[in-house]
């Protein structure tokens, strides 16, 4: 008869012990990683989302209050020439046709 002594009794046990506490750790860091990303968030609330400000209107010569008819189509001419739409040469001919009254 084969005799396995006293440690060669509980070898399996040991393994599966080992076995067990390596996939506690496991487990353990993928826990602290997702702590760590969430409280990360919160500090940071914007992140990740368009935090790009909204363009600022264009200025008028009169007073803010009492904007001009043309305000609107000035504010669009700014878009379009910031968007690289129409030239220089078109810019300034449509903001003087515009502004001229």
């Amino acid at each position: 008869m084969y005799h396995v002594g006293y440690i060669g009794r509980f070898c399996g046990l040991f393994m599966v012990l080992r076995g067990l506490a390596v996939l506690g750790v496991i487990v353990l860091a993928v826990l602290l990683i997702v702590y760590l990303v969430r409280a990360a968030k919160k500090d940071h609330p914007q992140a990740g989302k368009g935090t790009e400000s909204p363009a600022a209107p264009t200025p008028n010569a009169t007073s803010p209050a009492a904007p001009t008819p043309n305000a609107r189509a000035l504010e669009i001419l700014s878009e379009r020439y910031a968007k690289g739409e129409i030239n220089d040469e078109e810019y300034k001919q449509k903001k003087e046709n515009l502004t001229k009254e």
